[in-house]
């Protein structure tokens, strides 16, 4: 996305780049050079500030995986340690055949914790729909620089007065994009958020199934000390 923002305020900066070489040294070129420096950070401190939301994402994203994997995998390791004692502390004719019967089920933590990808996939197109977003509002910005070219057009004659009635709106123009681009970041702030609640949910989910795996293999290494199956 930074380079998206990047390149929107080259495209600015071109789309006046005649107007400065027309106006020359008058006073009236400080109006766009200060606008292009301020439309330049602007760009800036939007990627630092996307940044940062997209850092955030990650962090909680690798936070909620790796405390839901190992969750998964020691519950499963205790889960087999507990029917492995069990059945060696056992004087039951059936259990070396439970063990062998149900031990296998719990041999699933290689795996369990790899389930937790798929909290990710299922919104892996969600941060291309971000850039398509961010796409979007920055193209707003770069209809600044296209009046920019307008202002050639419309003032072909080389009248400072035509020209002066654009820079005198460049001021606003700083203030719109401003406005759009602080849009554009609470709305990722708030689709940040969501999502990072889905994949807390998602996680959730699969240590709630990984616990009824654990519970309902002990229910049946139990009943098979009674029946042998």
């Amino acid at each position: 996305m930074a380079q998206q923002s990047n390149g929107t305020v080259r495209q600015v900066r071109d789309g006046y780049s005649s107007t400065l070489t027309r106006l020359g040294d008058v006073p009236e070129a400080s109006k766009v050079k200060s606008f292009l420096e301020r439309t330049e950070a602007q760009g800036l401190e939007h990627n630092k500030r996307v940044g940062e939301l997209l850092h955030d994402l990650a962090t909680n994203y690798k936070r909620i995986i790796e405390t839901a994997g190992e969750a998964i995998g020691n519950r499963l390791i205790n889960a087999t340690a507990s029917l492995i004692d069990e059945a060696t502390t056992s004087d039951n004719n059936y259990a070396d055949r439970c063990l062998q019967r149900y031990v296998g089920d719990f041999r699933q933590g290689s795996y369990a914790p790899t389930r937790l990808s798929v909290c990710y996939q299922v919104d892996s197109r969600t941060v291309g729909y971000f850039s398509s977003a961010n796409t979007a509002f920055l193209e707003q910005l770069r209809y600044s620089g296209v009046y920019g070219n307008q202002a050639q057009s419309v003032c072909a004659q080389g009248s400072t007065n035509c020209t002066m009635e654009y820079l005198e709106q460049l001021e606003g123009f700083t203030k719109q994009n401003q406005v759009r681009l602080n849009a554009f970041t609470t709305f990722l702030g708030e689709e940040i958020v969501a999502l990072g609640e889905r994949y807390d949910v998602c996680a959730r989910a699969i240590r709630a199934d990984i616990k009824h795996l654990v519970e309902t293999t002990q229910y049946k290494f139990r009943n098979c000390f009674l029946t042998g199956r």
